[in-house]
């Protein structure tokens, strides 16, 4: 080898050790982000708010039918009856009032519900 490349090897060889050895390796604290306010509000919506709205913007027939569907479990096999009302409120909300978001919660809770793999 010729005296230049063991030179550069040397060199790189050190350099290469400084920079592993004393180099900063870890990253800087950033401080967080100050939440926004709408941030903070969005944080606090619950599933009843949500369901609230929903039925709030629904005239007093349907919000009746709901409320029936509602109140349909009784005693005996209450499982399986909250299951069919899941079911029954999924598709009402999703076929009757086309609110495909709600059906698919009350579709989402039946599954909950129910037993399988």
């Amino acid at each position: 080898m010729r005296k230049q490349q063991i030179v550069l090897i040397i060199t790189a060889v050190l350099l290469f050790t400084g920079l592993y050895f004393f180099g900063n390796t870890v990253a800087p604290n950033k401080p967080a982000p100050a939440a926004s306010p709408a941030a903070k509000a969005s944080a606090d919506l619950t599933t009843e708010m949500v369901i609230a709205k929903y039925r709030a913007s629904l005239d007093t027939q349907q919000v009746q039918k709901l409320a029936v569907l509602d109140n349909t479990v009784v005693r005996g096999d209450v499982h399986e009856q909250q299951i069919h009302v899941y079911h029954q409120l999924a598709s009402y909300w999703g076929d009757t009032l086309h609110n495909e978001i709600m059906g698919a919660y009350y579709a989402g809770e039946a599954a909950k519900l129910e037993n399988s793999e």
